[in-house]
């Protein structure tokens, strides 16, 4: 059985860095933190699992940044308290989006399924964090009267083509 060196792993340069590491660490502490490091570095899935996780944060904060563009990313409000009223409905807004996107991309697959033309494999690599057909400009109001069932949603714009590539 081999063993790799972490000199043949890490860059002087991130050598480096791990010695900056806290001093007040004991030695099992030290040994976990290492044998995380090696398994990520040495560990393609752990990477592409953990890049994953990244890039929904990411969608999420491009996500917020588009909603929030209407003030130019500026919070106008002086006092903390609103400050954070903002923030929350900031995030209120990004899961309604998210919960209504999810809503429509099931009953998109849905309605590939009944047509056998749903590719599977591209499941994983959509999200319900797209807003593209969100016009975030203007003002909207809602009445609450016209609110709608799961079961009484607007159709879908069906495509010409099904074959899509």
């Amino acid at each position: 059985m081999g063993y790799l060196k972490s000199r043949e792993l890490l860059t002087e340069e991130q050598r480096q860095e791990l010695k900056q590491i806290p001093s007040d660490l004991n030695a099992r502490e030290m040994a976990a933190y290492y044998s995380i490091i090696l398994d990520y570095i040495s560990n393609e899935a752990l990477r592409r699992k953990i890049q994953k996780g990244l890039n929904k944060g990411e969608a999420t904060n491009a996500l917020a940044r588009a909603i929030f563009f209407g003030k130019r990313g500026e919070l106008h409000e002086k006092a903390l308290k609103d400050q954070l009223q903002r923030a929350s409905a900031l995030n209120i807004i990004i899961n309604a989006i998210s919960v209504w996107n999810t809503v429509y991309l099931e009953k998109a697959i849905d309605y590939l399924k009944e047509r056998n033309v749903l590719k599977e494999e591209l499941l994983n690599y959509i999200s319900p964090l797209d807003w593209e057909h969100i016009n975030f400009l203007g003002e909207y109001t809602f009445n609450i009267k016209n609110i709608t069932s799961l079961n009484n949603l607007r159709s879908l714009n069906e495509p010409n083509n099904l074959n899509f590539p």
